[in-house]
Formats: structure tokens, C-alpha cells, sequence
């Protein structure tokens, strides 16, 4: 119908725009820059594409959100800068703390069949994260994120690569990350 197309055309529309003026705006935290200002737009304009990404969200300079049609961002949630999101259906909670260059990978390649080339196998396509709420992941973060979740109150050291879900309230770090503690 053309209610439709016009939705898709208006989302596309906001969807350019973020990526040729919003995404290269200074950093949130850059008062004399107006940062507060480009975090209120980015996140309105991510909103307006995407419903599921909340007002409040902190979205600073260089987040690469896809089409954000599978991202969901909750409530004071942030994504830092040169955030990336490749191949995933991503759902954030509410109060994640997410810091510099975290890069969440999905899909990849079938590569059972020795007779054949990787190539040949096809991919195995869309896969899912789930951060729940009150996260803190860490600068330069890998998330190779095969259908896994990162628990509620969990912490990601910097520099970690997650592999595997990451249970509530527990600490990881490493590559490949592995529980150091639990919160108290």
C-alpha cells in the first residue's frame, strides 16, 4: 500500500541522514559541540527508523547500526563510538554501558562438508545477541555472537572476545573471555 512505501521511503530518508551528518558529529561528551544535542538527535532520528531503539539511548559519533531494523536499544542504554553491528539481531536492555569499538559479529559460513569449498557451503545467516540490562562492556570488545546472551549485571573487560553466553552478575575478561568473578 502506500502507506507502506511511504514509511519505508520517510525510514530511509532518516536512515541517510544519520549516516551522512549525525554519524560524523562530534562526541556526546564535547559540551562546547553541542554533544548533548548530537546525542538527543541521533537517538531521535535512530527512533524514527527504528521504534525499538528508545529516546534516551546514548548513540555517540561513529555507531554503526546496519539499517537498524534488527537492533532494540533500551532506555539509557549507549553505544560508543565506532560501535559495530554486523549480521545480528541485537537486543540491548536497559542501562548497558557500552564502551569504545565493541564489534558484534553473526552469520558466518556452513563448513562441514570436507568435499566441498567453504565458499560452496553457503552461510548460516542471521544470528542473535541478547545484552540484558545494567551491562558494562569494556573498550575493544569482540562479540562473536552465535545465538548468545550476556546476563543481566555482567561485566566485559576491555579487550575480551566473547564466544559464549555470559551468565548474570559474572565478570569475564580474556580471549577467549572467561569468568574471573561475580559482582557482590
Amino acid at each position: 500500500s502506500v502507506a507502506i512505501m511511504m514509511k519505508k521511503i520517510y525510514r530511509a530518508i532518516l536512515l541517510a541522514f544519520y549516516y551522512t551528518v549525525l554519524y560524523w558529529m562530534p562526541y556526546n561528551s564535547m559540551r562546547r559541540a553541542g554533544g548533548s544535542l548530537w546525542r538527543r538527535l541521533r537517538a531521535a532520528v535512530l527512533h524514527g527508523v527504528n521504534p525499538a531503539i528508545d529516546k534516551t539511548a546514548n548513540v555517540e559519533r561513529m555507531a554503526y547500526v546496519g539499517s537498524a531494523a534488527k537492533l532494540s536499544l533500551g532506555s539509557r542504554s549507549s553505544l560508543g563510538p565506532h560501535f559495530k553491528v554486523h549480521g545480528v539481531d541485537l537486543t540491548i536492555g536497559h542501562d548497558v554501558m557500552i564502551g569504545p569499538d565493541l564489534l558484534i559479529l553473526g552469520g558466518g559460513h556452513h563448513f562441514d562438508d570436507l568435499s566441498r569449498p567453504m565458499l560452496d557451503q553457503g552461510g548460516i545467516g542471521l544470528t542473535s545477541l541478547t545484552i540484558s540490562d545494567d551491562v558494562w562492556i569494556g573498550a575493544r570488545v569482540t562479540i562473536l555472537a552465535k545465538n548468545i546472551t550476556i546476563g543481566k549485571g555482567a561485566v566485559v573487560g576491555a579487550g575480551a572476545v566473547v564466544v559464549k553466553s555470559v551468565p548474570d552478575y559474572a565478570i569475564v575478561a580474556g580471549n577467549p573471555a572467561k569468568i574471573i568473578k561475580y559482582r557482590k
